[in-house]
């Protein structure tokens, strides 16, 4: 039988500020637990992992063993004495490099199941993630130069930013450059994303999603996401995919792409190198063996991609509320 580590960045942490759970540790705690939950019922899997501050709320299952940090009691605390051949899954967002500076924190104390820091880099950065894309002739949304943005309205976000995390619409250019800032083309079309599987340069495209978007005057907000929403593009969403396994064969475990649609086709925004928000509609939309699939990939030294993957219906899931 087998075991899973999972360390979850935001509720990893020692100190929190448990009246904030709603607004900060709510789509992070909702996803964890939906991984548990689907996991744990794998006949393959004995026991799960999980280290959580001790005043944010658990799930009681038998399979999960928690580790509660305290103000006295951080994650470091564990790793001098858990074991470190366990297959570890590490969640973490861009923001702030939080993803780069945990995994080059952890790869040498916990035997983790994840991309390489050379991806981990490149796809942190939005910046990065377009000039490297581009280089390759993967059709990517192009971070420009801001004294040559020259279409109204356009777009600025953090380099270093998770999700649609302050992606503002900007109308006017008669505003100052934000170094921390890139700047693109606002394309008004279909807004998508897809999962796959990766490894050594192959993957599984898993989920065809499209996304639930709250847009305002100013800023740009991912609400949700239809799982299977856009079946119809798999063939198109699978060339994507093989493209990006194939030029970089150090992806690892599930991926998630952000892509945009534009009069010359799909372009990619943004590859996230974790788990992400879609996954809790996913068993719904897909099935048991797809959830099976994915939790035997982190558990088997064999790392099999072979499983037919079919809709069975989309899912509507909001990130911060009921799925429906």
């Amino acid at each position: 039988m087998n075991e899973l580590f999972i360390v979850e960045f935001f509720t990893s942490q020692s100190s929190i500020d448990y009246t904030k759970e709603k607004k900060i540790f709510n789509e992070a705690l909702k996803l964890v637990n939906k991984i548990c939950l689907d996991f744990s019922e794998n006949s393959q899997i004995r026991k799960l992992h999980v280290i959580r501050n001790t005043n944010l709320k658990k799930i009681k299952l038998k399979k999960i063993k928690y580790y509660n940090t305290t103000e006295g009691k951080d994650l470091d605390s564990f790793l001098k004495t858990f074991p470190k051949d366990i297959p570890t899954i590490l969640l973490a967002p861009e923001s702030g490099k939080i993803s780069i500076d945990l995994y080059i924190n952890l790869r040498k104390e916990l035997n983790l199941q994840h991309s390489k820091l050379n991806s981990i880099r490149t796809f942190s950065s939005k910046l990065k993630t377009s000039k490297k894309l581009a280089s390759l002739n993967i059709p990517t949304v192009e971070c420009k130069d801001f004294g040559k943005i020259n279409k109204i309205p356009f777009i600025s976000k953090p380099i270093f930013g998770a999700g649609s995390e302050m992606i503002h619409i900007l109308k006017k250019k008669k505003i100052s450059e934000n170094k921390g800032f890139v700047y693109q083309e606002y394309y008004q079309g279909e807004k998508a994303s897809f999962s796959m599987l990766c490894f050594k340069g192959k993957c599984k495209l898993i989920s065809c999603n499209s996304q639930i978007l709250s847009i305002d005057d100013k800023q740009i907000h991912q609400i949700g996401s239809i799982v299977g929403g856009m079946e119809k593009h798999r063939n198109v969403f699978k060339e994507l995919a093989n493209k990006i396994s194939k030029n970089f064969k150090d992806l690892y475990g599930l991926i998630g792409v952000d892509l945009v649609k534009n009069k010359k086709g799909w372009r990619i925004i943004e590859i996230n190198t974790r788990f992400t928000s879609s996954f809790i509609g996913l068993k719904s939309a897909y099935g048991k063996n797809v959830i099976n699939l994915i939790s035997n990939f982190y558990i088997d030294k064999k790392k099999s991609l072979d499983a037919e993957i079919k809709l069975i219906r989309q899912v509507k899931v909001i990130f911060n509320g009921k799925k429906n």
